[in-house]
C-alpha cells in the first residue's frame, strides 16, 4: 500500500479550488492526451468542458482541444475563479479564446 505524505500536487490543489469555486460543476482529474499529465476537466451544463493543467510555472486553460492554452493566476484559488467564472460564461469563453 502507498502512503501519501500530506501534500497536494498543482493539479489536486486545483482541483479541490475549483470544487470550493464552482460546486455545480463536474470536476475531474484526468491525463492530457497529448501530453499525458495530469489535467483537471470541468463541465457546467451544457457548456463545453474546460481542461486545464499545471505547465510546470502557472495553470492554465483552454476550451477542451478547439483553442490554444490561456495563462491564469499561480494561486490556485484565483485560477479557480477563473475557471469558475468562465463555465458560467460558457460561449463568451469560447467566443473569447477564438473557438467556436
Amino acid at each position: 500500500m502507498t502512503q501519501r505524505t500530506g501534500t497536494f500536487n498543482p493539479v489536486e490543489r486545483l482541483r479541490a479550488a475549483l470544487c470550493r469555486a464552482a460546486p455545480q460543476a463536474a470536476v475531474r482529474i484526468d491525463r492530457d492526451t497529448g501530453t499525458g499529465r495530469p489535467v483537471v476537466r470541468a463541465v457546467y451544463g451544457d457548456a463545453s468542458p474546460l481542461v486545464a493543467g499545471w505547465d510546470g510555472a502557472a495553470y492554465r486553460v483552454r476550451l477542451a482541444t478547439l483553442s490554444p492554452w490561456r495563462p491564469l493566476p499561480v494561486d490556485p484559488d484565483a485560477a479557480a475563479e477563473e475557471i469558475a467564472k468562465d463555465l458560467r460564461e460558457g460561449s463568451t469563453y469560447r467566443q473569447r479564446n477564438g473557438a467556436t
